[in-house]
């Protein structure tokens, strides 16, 4: 098995450190959880009551599989290219809808808020 990297580009929100930005899951929600501590999905979907493959928000991982850093992303901005299949980004401007679907997502997880901006990172690992 080789080693890889992957770039990732979108709009939202990204943390330079490897603490997960959502507020720590309380004792109720770790004995609803399916596996121990929940992963950023089930935790939505606990706190929200809807399903996270209906957000138009998601989180994901930067940096390395090692030291995973987070960050929250509008999803249909959300642009993995692997390491030899470069992927085009089709959306370039920021539409109206995207900070109150930010900022919705922020207040169910418990995430402090700062101004979302395009960025582009890597994931390696």
């Amino acid at each position: 098995m080789g080693i890889s990297s992957t770039g990732l580009f979108f709009y939202g929100l990204l943390w330079k450190d490897e603490e997960k930005p959502w507020k720590q899951p309380t004792p109720s929600e770790l004995e609803k959880a399916k596996y121990g501590e929940p992963d950023w999905e089930e935790l939505f979907e606990m706190r929200s009551g809807t399903s996270a493959k209906d957000s138009p928000v998601i989180s994901h991982i930067h940096c390395s599989f090692d030291f995973s850093m987070h960050l929250v992303a509008i999803r249909e901005t959300f642009v993995k290219a692997y390491r030899g299949d470069p992927q085009q980004a089709t959306i370039l401007s920021v539409k109206p809808e995207w900070e109150p679907q930010l900022r919705r997502f922020c207040e169910i997880m418990g995430i402090q808020w700062r101004d979302p901006a395009w960025w582009v990172t890597s994931l390696y690992g």
